[in-house]
Formats: C-alpha cells, structure tokens, sequence
C-alpha cells in the first residue's frame, strides 16, 4: 500500500502559487533540474525536493505514481518552471491559501 504524500512547500511570500504534474519520470525531472542550474536541496524515500531559482520543485509518489509540483512567486514562474522541466508550460497554476 502505498501512502498518499502531501507536497511540504508551505505559502509564503515565494511560494504563492503551485502548478502539479502527475506521471513525470523523476530522472528526467533531475536532468532538467541540473540543466536549468537548479540543484536539488533535499531526498528522502517519500520525495525529492529541488531549487530551480525562483521555484521550489518537489518530486514525490501517490498511489504509485510518480508528480511533480513546481511552487513559485508567481503564475509565469510557476510556467517557466514548468518550461525548464518539459513537463508542459500550459499546465492549471492555483494560488495558494495564505499560510498560517
């Protein structure tokens, strides 16, 4: 059984708006990420967490699949974000709620 995993990336002045990809291929996700001169910050079992300026990027799996979340300052970071990874710029950004 797999356990469904949340994204950690909390709202906050850099991060306000998030866009999510399912069905990513994580080691594509990271040769991108070194090819936009990202670098990744964090790596656990449940996910990977990446830096691509101004975006934080996480990897992780639900129900077996592996998704993307790009987190940004705003709606054209988040696409650039999603640009760089060749995941699909066009791809539902959503603000996120204010954090707490």
């Amino acid at each position: 059984m797999t356990e469904h995993v949340e994204p950690t990336t909390a709202a906050d002045e850099n991060r306000r708006f998030r866009a999510v990809v399912p069905d990513v291929d994580p080691d594509a996700v990271y040769r991108a990420v070194r090819e936009a001169g990202g670098f990744r910050s964090w790596e656990d079992p449940a996910r990977t967490l990446y830096y691509v300026k101004p975006n934080a990027v996480e990897v992780y799996q639900v129900g077996g699949v592996w998704t993307v979340t790009v987190n940004g300052p705003s709606v054209a970071d988040v696409r650039d974000g999603l640009r760089l990874l060749r995941v699909g710029a066009d791809r539902a950004v959503h603000k996120l709620k204010a954090a707490s």
